[in-house]
């Protein structure tokens, strides 16, 4: 896997940015290629996913890992593919907060596809509370915290910050028992 690109940003367009990595141009699919427009000839890091089809490769870029999480998880709901994922990527939040009223209006985006979104929104609240509750205290009791304690702060503390990262839930549970 391409886990991201460090480079210097050589170039923007409606749709992507060019990354020359030592002296190679990656093209790399962004979400919001006008925010890069700044940054010409600076040094830029972007995390990447890549959809490898018979005729062609298509890098797709995000601003940190978290976002390339969500882009993932959109492109796993059967009948999204990496386009409309990428088009959903602004929208995240508000889908995951909203849900049929966080969808956009957006080409591309009709009945059938706001179905399986929805369908998707479902069984990640009930699976998404499950598993970070779970490895959160995995986490903790790995930190030394004791079980029924690290299950306990993982419960609180995910129930607290819906959809946050492993890495930020444990950093607010470890803090939870210091203040």
């Amino acid at each position: 896997m391409l886990d991201y690109l460090r480079g210097r940003l050589a170039g923007a367009d409606e749709t992507s940015v060019t990354v020359d990595v030592n002296g190679i141009g990656i093209r790399v699919r962004v979400a919001d290629p006008e925010s890069y427009t700044g940054l010409a000839g600076r040094e830029i890091r972007i995390y990447t996913a890549i959809d490898v089809q018979p005729r062609r490769w298509t890098v797709y870029g995000f601003r940190n890992p978290d976002e390339r999480r969500d882009f993932t998880a959109l492109w796993r709901i059967p009948g999204i593919g990496p386009g409309t994922a990428m088009k959903l990527l602004p929208h995240a939040d508000k889908i995951r907060s909203e849900g049929a009223g966080g969808i956009p209006d957006l080409p591309g985006i009709g009945p059938s596809k706001r179905s399986r979104l929805l369908k998707w929104l479902k069984a990640e609240d009930h699976a998404t509370g499950e598993n970070a509750v779970r490895e959160l205290a995995a986490a903790l009791v790995a930190l030394g915290i004791p079980p029924n304690e690290a299950r306990a702060r993982a419960a609180r503390t995910t129930a607290g910050h819906p959809g946050a990262s492993l890495e930020k839930l444990v950093r607010l549970a470890v803090r939870r028992k210091a203040a």
